[in-house]
């Protein structure tokens, strides 16, 4: 799905089993935060540098591509100028 130097945006920063909007500073991400992956481990897994500036893996499911995330903004954007 990524590549390494993949620019990749946070979506979900909590434990994957979790409410979809928690918060947990064990993962050391920041929601809608750009980011770049560094290393590809599998086909479901990357490393990136955490928000504590330490290399960490991660589920390719946390991230959208730094294209998808703005097109994700643009529909928001104007989904609330049609209403």
């Amino acid at each position: 799905m990524f590549e390494v130097g993949d620019k990749i945006v946070c979506i979900h920063n909590g434990p994957l089993d979790s409410n979809w909007f928690s918060v947990d500073k064990d993962f050391c991400l920041t929601r809608h935060k750009e980011y770049t992956v560094i290393l590809k481990k599998s086909d479901t897994t990357i490393s990136i540098i955490n928000d504590n500036g330490l290399q960490q893996p991660f589920a390719n499911s946390r991230f959208v591509s730094l294209v998808e995330f703005r097109k994700m903004k643009i529909k928001k954007i104007c989904s609330n100028l049609v209403k």
